[in-house]
């Protein structure tokens, strides 16, 4: 068994809440900070980097000056 609730939240096969390895855990909270938009978490609204928002603007200085 693993240490680290699986993200988004759901049972296993077993009926139990499921659980990562710490590579995987990693991994999911990262993919939370990138995927979450600022403002989208009414508790915690600074969360969040809302790459989302930036993914189909034309490239130019100015995003690469956002995205550094």
């Amino acid at each position: 068994m693993s240490g680290y609730l699986a993200f988004p939240f759901a049972p296993d096969a077993r009926g139990r809440s499921a659980s990562v390895d710490r590579a995987r855990h990693i991994r999911e909270m990262i993919e939370q900070v990138l995927f979450t938009a600022p403002g989208e978490r009414v508790m915690r609204p600074e969360f969040g980097c809302g790459v989302k928002e930036l993914l189909f603007q034309p490239a130019s200085d100015a995003l690469a000056a956002a995205l550094a």
